[in-house]
């Protein structure tokens, strides 16, 4: 290697170090009203806390600045294995937040800001399959939400508007077959619903109007009509 080579590799464990700052442990420090101090100075602290298991092993390793989080925060289970990564700006969630599980299989990616989902988030099952993926704004729902089952197969597909269902909501049994349409108007049922049974005769339907139930037909598995009719006339 090169003295060139050798100088810049140097130099980027040198930055990483500073950029790291000084590691203390758990026990050198304690919280108050939300700032980290060191228990020696009273001081808030800048660095890395490390939070260990009995057996000496790290849990839990978060970076600070000001005795506020700031920077990547790393979780980690008894085995080892990466289980939580997230970062933060001046105490607050902020950037890509991810957890895996026992097996290291990604089951969450959440874009945060200002502490709050904002952005895109995804989850997955334990299998790998994708579990579901949303849209959020300032923490609320916002966009289109989807979910599927296990199999792969489209479970539901909400419409969100600052927090609230808006416009039709649909589902699918596992199988492909729809289970359910409803509409909405941000967060209050409106028109009319539809549910079906796994094999496509009809389970249920009805319609609202001004948020009230003015209509519900049931029937069971075997085609037969329930008890069921109109609540009010809705032309009254």
């Amino acid at each position: 290697m090169t003295r060139l080579g050798a100088g810049i590799i140097l130099a980027a464990v040198a930055l990483l170090a500073a950029c790291r700052g000084p590691v203390i442990e758990a026990a050198d420090a304690e919280e108050r009203d939300g700032i980290l101090l060191l228990r020696a100075s009273g001081e808030p602290f800048s660095g890395t806390l490390v939070q260990r298991d009995s057996g000496g092993a790290i849990l839990i390793e978060t970076r600070y600045r000001d005795g506020l989080r700031h920077g990547m925060r790393r979780s980690w289970d008894a085995s080892g294995h990466l289980r939580r990564r997230d970062r933060f700006e001046a105490g607050e969630a902020s950037g890509l937040r991810e957890e895996w599980d026992e097996e290291g299989r990604r089951v969450l990616a959440q874009d945060m800001a200002e502490g709050r989902p904002n952005g895109r988030t995804e989850t997955w099952y334990a299998s790998g399959a994708r579990q579901s993926e949303a849209g959020f704004r300032a923490g609320a729902l916002d966009g289109e939400r989807r979910q599927w089952h296990e199999n792969g197969a489209l479970a539901s597909r909400e419409p969100y508007v600052r927090g609230f269902l808006h416009g039709t909501a649909e589902y699918w049994h596992d199988n492909g077959q729809p289970a359910g349409r409803s509409e909405w108007d941000m967060g209050k049922p409106t028109g009319s619903f539809h549910r079906w049974f796994p094999d496509g005769t009809r389970e249920t339907e009805g319609r609202y109007e001004d948020g009230e139930l003015v209509l519900l037909r049931l029937w069971n598995e075997r085609g037969e009509a329930l008890p069921s009719g109109l609540f009010r006339d809705p032309t009254s």
